[in-house]
């Protein structure tokens, strides 16, 4: 568990660990801060609600963890459960972390199980932030789901460049790798578009809901992310359908390759069933076609009737394009 205070960058900014819990009733009172949580244990969850007076409900919920993106109004803060999301090369697929913020009238408390990746570039954000934005918390808050969408769009970027990599192997070569990949990006999309449509819909109430405990000012540039979140779930929207596309297509090469190769062995077996009807015919007994041994040309005869009759055939289909 680790306890880490951040004053406003106007009150000096500089990051402090707390050793214990009981440090948080030596918190500041009035001044703007950020307090991140990282591995809570009930001990450290019991002793944050007391200090701000959480509802049950949402330390129950900081407890358990796993809950939807959603955000909740309370009459002293808000309450918003956001993901922050990052794409791993060497994995080839999104991260999650799963943040709990209680955003007070001069505070914001983030909770999470796993570190913060992104806690610098927000601390830059919140420092940039204060010359547009004059609450401080409201500034911090902007810049933390900034940040944090604006990864998104990388995420939505390298899973299109995933989708391109699989569409170049299913119409070159299309197998069961390129299926297993296929379906792994359509629950990989499906599973974001949920996510970050919940963030969208979660994203909208805190707008709306806490305006004026964020103030107009700040409001306004929440909109803007509010759009951005608009487009991280229109692109992904068109990715799904893309890849839904792409696995018509793939039923629709593996079709064509076994109906090719049908008609290929069909071809195949006439040839060989016409060679076989001279066969048959020349082993009749009857005098009409004297058997071997009375005629000294009577198998090479038929053999040279089996090629010719074959290799008639095999023109005849070539031409027509089926072999």
């Amino acid at each position: 568990m680790t306890l880490e205070l951040i004053v406003s960058p106007v009150e000096g900014g500089r990051p402090e660990t707390l050793a214990d819990p009981e440090a948080l009733n030596r918190l500041p009172g009035g001044i703007p801060f950020w307090l991140d949580v990282t591995d809570p244990a009930d001990r450290e969850v019991e002793a944050v609600a007391g200090r701000f007076g959480l509802h049950e409900l949402v330390v129950e919920d900081v407890r358990r963890g796993g809950q939807r993106p959603k955000f909740e109004e309370y009459p002293e803060y808000g309450f918003l459960v956001f993901y922050p999301t990052r794409w791993l090369p060497k994995e080839a697929g999104p991260e999650s972390l799963e943040c709990a913020l209680i955003i007070g009238p001069y505070y914001l408390v983030s909770f999470h199980r796993g570190p913060l990746w992104l806690r610098d570039e927000v601390l830059e954000g919140w420092r940039s932030n204060l010359d547009r934005i004059s609450d401080p918390r409201a500034a911090l808050v902007h810049a933390w789901l900034d940040t944090a969408v604006d990864e998104y769009f990388d995420v939505v970027d390298r899973l299109a460049e995933e989708i391109g990599l699989i569409e170049e192997g299913i119409l070159d070569s299309p197998g069961r790798p390129q299926l297993g990949r296929l379906f792994g990006l359509r629950k990989l999309a499906f599973g974001l578009r949920r996510l970050f449509g919940a963030e969208r819909d979660a994203l909208s109430l805190l707008i709306h809901r806490h305006r004026d405990a964020l103030g107009p000012e700040a409001a306004r540039y929440l909109w803007d992310v509010y759009d951005h979140m608009l487009r991280v779930v229109e692109n992904l929207e068109m990715q799904h359908e893309l890849l839904m596309g792409l696995t018509e297509a793939y039923l629709s090469q593996v079709s064509n390759r076994l109906n090719q190769t049908m008609q290929t062995l069909t071809v195949l077996s006439t040839i060989l069933m016409s060679a076989g009807l001279v066969a048959g015919i020349y082993g009749m007994n009857y005098r009409l076609v004297p058997p071997d041994g009375e005629s000294a040309f009577g198998f090479v005869f038929a053999l040279g009737l089996m090629a010719a009759v074959g290799a008639a055939l095999f023109m005849v289909f070539r031409r027509r394009g089926w072999i």
